[in-house]
């Protein structure tokens, strides 16, 4: 729904005129404002309005917008198409050098506010006093506009003929895409600034006019010049966007220059390179902007580390040894000490080693029988004898801050009295 222009008030005049037209460079209100941008915005609307009744264009003039500019500061001290001077406001065509066009037309409006191009010039097409006929009569082929401020009140003044000139039109066309920037006027011999407004169009950048919609004509940048003194579309240029480029995977491409470590160590990550794979098929080297965990190696073994970078993981292992009692003087873990014990064909019998320590020193114990088949023993020292022999067991006390010792007792396995006579009586069979 099109609003209407608030406390604006316009009246006009069409005069016929049967007088040639002769140029000039006149003088005029330099405080009166004419923007091209502003003019090619109305121009458009107009051409709109004149196209939908079959009337050809109006081009803009900028002779004539340096007189709407005279017109717009005088109509703000006399509201009327009779100047101050007592002359019609047509006499400011001769007053300032110019030869009175055939045909001439004026607009004058006064507003607090208005909410656009449109909107003024709705009001005058909605008018019954004759607006809508001067905006749409055929005789008129150029137009001038321009606005004075004062007094909390803009003053317009929108000036028709059939002046000729020279004045071109810079049309922009959006090419498949849409948000086409307004038409621009381009005055003879100047040099235009083409507009910074660009369309936009899904799934493309803009790249720039063309003079051609194919791309082969002059390419033109917006905020660049156009200097040819000729009316002229541009074409938007439209470039495909590229998928974005994302991070596949990583991986180690370098080894970090330390990889031993003792119990209680934490992780040198120098030297360490990674090679991040990507989406388009291109990869590089990270050397900086990852993390490791963990970075506190408290376990002896083979030590799995993990890399994250943006996302992504990768692993790689690193060796950490056993911190041993020789090498860790001020560990609070000493020795243990453990007896040989004999244990009967198919018995059991218990370890007890003798741990020398720091009293509250946490530590765990582990055994091992290096010949299972003589003598097993499970983790908490219970011994089974499982064939008459000897077999000897280590025994390692680890402490929480990664020290250890070790000791070695033999287990004697044997038989009692009555499995050797059993053993006897069977000639050698095998007792169960």
């Amino acid at each position: 729904m099109k609003t209407k222009i608030t406390k604006l008030f316009s009246v006009f005049m069409v005069i016929m005129l049967i007088l040639s037209f002769v140029p000039a460079i006149s003088a005029y209100a330099a405080s009166a404002v004419y923007d091209e941008a502003f003019e090619g915005e109305c121009m458009d609307e107009i051409n709109k309005v004149r196209k939908s009744n079959k009337v050809g264009n109006v081009t803009y003039d900028m002779d004539m917008a340096k007189l709407a500019g005279v017109r717009a500061k005088e109509i703000s001290s006399k509201f009327s198409h009779t100047r101050p001077n007592g002359k019609k406001s047509y006499s400011v065509y001769e007053d300032y050098g110019y030869t009175k066009p055939k045909a001439v037309g004026e607009c004058i409006a006064y507003a607090t506010r208005f909410d656009g191009v449109w909107d003024m010039i709705d009001y005058w097409m909605s008018s019954n006093d004759g607006h809508r006929e001067v905006i749409i009569n055929s005789k008129y082929t150029k137009f001038g506009m321009a606005s004075y401020a004062y007094g909390g009140k803009t003053y317009i003044v929108l000036l028709l003929s059939n002046k000729s000139g020279s004045a071109y039109i810079v049309s922009y066309n959006a090419n498949g895409g849409s948000g086409a920037p307004f038409s621009q006027v381009k005055t003879n011999g100047t040099k235009m600034t083409i507009t910074k407004t660009v369309p936009t169009r899904s799934g493309y950048d803009f790249a720039g006019w063309n003079t051609r919609a194919d791309g082969k004509g002059t390419t033109y940048q917006a905020g660049g010049s156009y200097a040819s003194d000729a009316n002229v579309t541009l074409y938007a240029m439209w470039k495909a966007k590229s998928a974005p480029v994302t991070l596949s995977s990583i991986s180690v491409k370098t080894m970090p220059s330390k990889t031993t470590y003792n119990v209680g160590d934490t992780l040198n990550t120098s030297g360490l390179v990674l090679k991040a794979s990507y989406s388009n098929g291109t990869s590089s080297s990270v050397s900086s902007g990852f993390t490791c965990t963990p970075t506190k190696l408290s376990t002896a073994g083979t030590q799995k580390i993990t890399v994250t970078y943006s996302g992504k993981t990768t692993t790689f292992n690193v060796t950490v040894k056993a911190v041993s009692t020789p090498d860790n003087p001020s560990s609070k873990l000493k020795s243990v000490s453990v007896d040989d014990i004999t244990v009967n064909y198919k018995s059991s019998g218990a370890l007890k080693p003798k741990v020398d320590a720091t009293s509250g020193l946490k530590y765990t114990i582990k055994y091992e029988s290096f010949n299972q088949k003589i003598a097993t023993v499970d983790s908490s020292g219970n011994v089974y004898g499982a064939k008459k022999g000897s077999a000897d067991i280590k025994v390692t006390v680890t402490a929480s801050d990664g020290s250890y010792v070790t000791d070695t007792c033999k287990v004697t396995v044997k038989y009692t009295a009555v499995q050797w006579i059993i053993m006897i009586v069977l000639f050698g069979w095998i007792w169960y």
